[in-house]
């Protein structure tokens, strides 16, 4: 408390101090100087012996202009003060409220959507061999059940290894877990609610789903499949967390940690890789992982970036260089419909 009351007195006498400064200076330059100069003038009239030189009246005339200049500044500068203090106090009183509002307002927006997922993560790992696994696991919250009767995904693995084949979803679907680095699997489930999903089927959809997609049907290198979803166990709200796991042998033309374009399948890439999203929903957080086998090498690391509403955003990442992996990991908030997230690296050749 004594050096409180301390602080206070020493704070009242140096506000005094600058006061009675800055007056007499004020005094000096606009009263003092201007009359030394005047006076002279004035015993010259009285003399009738009038002698004013140029130089004086110019000092007169900058002296008052300086008076006039430090007026008008000061008038502006409590003015600014005035609405800055007011400014302040309104912002202070209501900067809570006013994130509250924010956050409110995010909420309810997201409320109005059909559904949306609350975190999607993407984890891709690829091994020596050109094997790579993938794991995606998001969390959905679905506000209208009647808007997701099923969700759709497919894998295209063009890019891999030129006598690669994927074989059937459900081939893939009888595969043990502990066989997962060296055959072709698939595995999900939701890990909150075993009831939800009640199927997972393979389908060529397309866009419209009265139609099927023949193309990719005839295509050995792509696999499209469907999640129903058990709409009498949806509770609206919730916050479900799902997640599927593929392996697939020679997803990469790798052989012993290189690029060999002998095995690649598209030619003259010259080991450049390039992995793409495509949102379709609002995704709060979201994250994608790349993982290389350790002492792999790489020509280039991994770059990613968003393309959002027609303008390219560079994506930042951390470096988790574990003895077994070496992860890169990009991450990015509130991506919106129809943003594209893409990453690229090289292999060396």
């Amino acid at each position: 408390m004594e050096n409180k009351n301390l602080k206070k007195i020493y704070n009242i006498f140096k506000k005094i101090i600058i006061w009675i400064f800055s007056n007499l200076m004020w005094t000096i330059i606009c009263y003092i100087v201007p009359f030394a100069l005047i006076i002279p003038f004035a015993h010259s009239l009285l003399s009738k012996e009038v002698y004013f030189s140029l130089f004086e009246v110019l000092l007169i005339i900058v002296f008052f202009v300086i008076e006039q200049v430090i007026l008008i500044l000061n008038i502006i500068v409590k003015k600014k003060n005035i609405s800055k203090k007011g400014t302040n106090s309104i912002n202070s009183n209501n900067t809570k409220d006013e994130l509250k509002t924010q956050e409110n307002s995010s909420e309810k927006s997201l409320e109005t959507l059909d559904y949306y997922f609350e975190e999607y993560n993407k984890h891709l790992t690829v091994y020596k061999d050109g094997h790579g696994i993938l794991i995606d696991s998001f969390t959905l919250v679905i506000n209208d059940i009647d808007s997701i009767q099923k969700f759709k995904r497919l894998i295209d693995i063009n890019d891999g290894q030129i006598n690669t084949s994927l074989p059937k979803l459900s081939v893939m679907k009888r595969t043990d877990i502990k066989d997962r680095f060296k055959k072709y699997g698939f595995w999900c489930k939701c890990c909150n609610d075993n009831k939800l999903i009640h199927s997972v089927e393979e389908k060529y959809w397309s866009e419209n789903d009265d139609e099927i997609d023949e193309v990719s049907q005839n295509d050995p290198k792509v696999l499209k499949w469907i999640f129903r979803i058990n709409i009498s166990s949806i509770k609206i709200g919730f916050p479900y967390k799902i997640v599927y796991v593929i392996s697939l042998p020679k997803m990469f033309p790798i052989n012993n940690g290189r690029f060999s374009e002998e095995i690649a399948n598209h030619k003259m890439t010259h080991g450049k890789y390039k992995t793409e999203f495509s949102s379709k929903h609002i995704i709060k957080k979201f994250s994608q992982t790349i993982s290389f086998e350790n002492r792999f090498d790489l020509k280039n690391i991994p770059n990613g970036k968003i393309l959002k509403y027609g303008n390219t955003k560079n994506l930042h990442f951390v470096n988790d260089n574990n003895i077994i992996y070496d992860k890169y990991i990009f991450t990015a908030n509130n991506i919106g419909e129809n943003d594209i997230i893409e990453i690229e690296w090289s292999f060396k050749e």
